[in-house]
């Protein structure tokens, strides 16, 4: 990934971290951004981008809310949003794009409430990267769902979720939906829940209990 690259995904990342001048603490905000550097760079690096982050969410949001200022700020930065996108679009694979997506999602649930502005933002890099709707709802929902609890623990909403696509792991025997894929593992304490993105080859990974969302190919 080149620097010109990290540098656009990094304002993007700021820029939605804080939509609407409300968003999430700055801690989660940088564990989230922090897990996605630390897959592509050594902890020495990540650190240093992480602090290149924080000034960007500065520099996006030194001022926000219900004012004609904060208004105009958010609509500077839904055009920010569309022109970073189409910067990025080409030089990053499919995989990688719905990672980035990934994150993003997780860093709007970060603090268990979802701004309006946050899901549109989202939605545009979703339609930006070319991500299909329907697997665009799949992430999202599965980022969604079960934050602390297994995935299908959550319903009805994870029925919604297309259970040919979910493995579930675990060291009981819960009930699992019709048609979905089932592991036992013994002695496996919680839960696992694995979802099949398809256009990517990609599989998102939840353990019972976690904030994280595990992605591998």
């Amino acid at each position: 990934m080149s620097e010109k690259i990290l540098k656009a995904l990094l304002q993007l990342f700021a820029i939605i971290a804080k939509a609407e001048g409300g968003g999430i603490s700055s801690r989660r905000g940088e564990r989230t951004v922090s897990r996605f550097l630390l897959q592509q760079f050594t902890p020495e690096q990540a650190a240093m981008h992480i602090a290149t982050f924080d000034a960007f969410v500065e520099a996006f949001h030194t001022s926000g809310g219900t004012s004609d200022k904060g208004r105009k700020r958010t609509s500077l930065n839904s055009v920010k949003v569309l022109r970073i996108c189409a910067q990025v679009n080409e030089e990053l694979t499919q995989r990688q794009k719905v990672v980035v997506l990934v994150h993003l999602l997780e860093l709007i649930h970060a603090n268990g409430k979802v701004e309006e502005q946050e899901r549109e933002f989202v939605s545009t890099v979703a339609e930006s990267f070319n991500i299909a709707r329907q697997e665009f709802e799949r992430c999202q929902l599965f980022v969604e769902v079960g934050r602390s609890e297994h995935v299908m623990d959550q319903v009805p909403q994870a029925a919604t979720l297309p259970v040919e696509d979910l493995l579930h792991i675990d060291g009981g025997h819960a009930a699992i939906p019709d048609g979905s894929r089932h592991l036992h593992a013994h002695g496996l304490e919680g839960g696992m829940s694995v979802l099949h993105v398809p256009s990517a080859g990609l599989y998102l990974m939840r353990y019972a209990g976690s904030e994280r969302v595990l992605l591998n190919g």
